[in-house]
């Protein structure tokens, strides 16, 4: 069985073992996420969409949360990166496209046959081979101090949003005005593609609906950094639409957004255009507040 040497690391696959190339520590993985890095390992410096990796851990005919469940799969990784004292941008998330690993794979066999020769059995070409090598190194290491420090990568930030709440009027809007509404809003931020911005669509929201304790459950599992949540009241006529955008996972509100009116059908499309507008709006500077933690 071989392993898999990358930045720092070492993975065993057969018992999910990841540990540091200087033996400082070890990590076991659960084996979903170990299938999961594994992949990531056998494409490296390749992006690899979402469809893609949920066939590589649970198959083509698996029925389950795929967005959910891969959302947990890759903190489980990350997590385990920087308990051993590495960098969880080793895997990247690229927006829009899917995840890719930043470091060279090397291969060895836990079971390689050890070096028969002694000090003595050295061959003359071993002091050439030696002399190779230095020249190598200094010329790397003349190269590495020419060029500029890598930029590391700007962090992806991950917004969800839920189903709106209805109140008043059973009859209008219509029942599933705020799911619509949610939907409408995902539509429209993911057409202004905002930059470093990344979205959890509705059905990776699902398994949180109607929980009190919403906002730390998916911050604990999804790993989202930004929630969307509001209500519709109607009475008479009339309907008024309640707009929260709240960072993850203390639950603050950054901002809240009311849009009004008392049209015969519920303008999706407006209200979900006059959110994404603000959205954009504050974007930068909402941007260097969540970069500055």
């Amino acid at each position: 069985m071989q392993n898999y040497q990358f930045d720092q690391f070492i993975f065993d696959p057969a018992d999910g073992r990841l540990g540091r190339v200087d033996e400082a520590g070890d990590v076991h993985l659960r084996p979903q996420a170990g299938s999961l890095l594994l992949h990531l390992l056998e494409h490296p410096q390749t992006v690899l969409d979402r469809e893609t990796l949920c066939h590589a851990v649970w198959g083509p005919d698996a029925v389950v949360d795929f967005e959910s469940g891969l959302a947990a799969l890759l903190r489980e990784i990350r997590q385990a990166l920087e308990k051993l004292g590495g960098d969880a941008r080793l895997i990247e998330t690229v927006p829009r496209r899917g995840y890719r690993l930043r470091a060279e794979v090397g291969r060895a066999s836990e079971n390689a046959p050890p070096n028969n020769k002694t000090p003595d059995n050295k061959s003359p070409g071993h002091a050439v081979w030696i002399v190779a090598t230095l020249v190598i190194l200094a010329a790397a290491l003349v190269w590495w101090r020419s060029e500029p420090p890598p930029v590391p990568a700007a962090r992806p930030y991950q917004l969800a949003i839920l189903p709106l709440e209805r109140f008043g009027d059973p009859d209008y809007p219509p029942a599933q005005a705020g799911i619509l509404l949610a939907d409408g809003v995902l539509a429209a931020l993911w057409r202004g593609e905002l930059e470093h911005l990344e979205l959890i669509g509705r059905a990776g929201m699902r398994p949180y609906a109607g929980r009190e304790d919403v906002v730390s459950a998916i911050a604990a599992d999804l790993d989202v950094d930004l929630l969307i949540e509001g209500s519709i009241r109607a009475d008479s006529g009339q309907w008024q639409v309640d707009l929260r955008l709240l960072a993850v996972p203390s639950g603050r509100v950054i901002w809240s957004q009311t849009v009004d009116g008392n049209d015969p059908a519920l303008p999706v499309s407006d209200i979900a255009g006059t959110l994404v507008d603000r959205l954009r709006q504050d974007w930068p500077r909402l941007r260097e507040s969540l970069d500055s933690g």
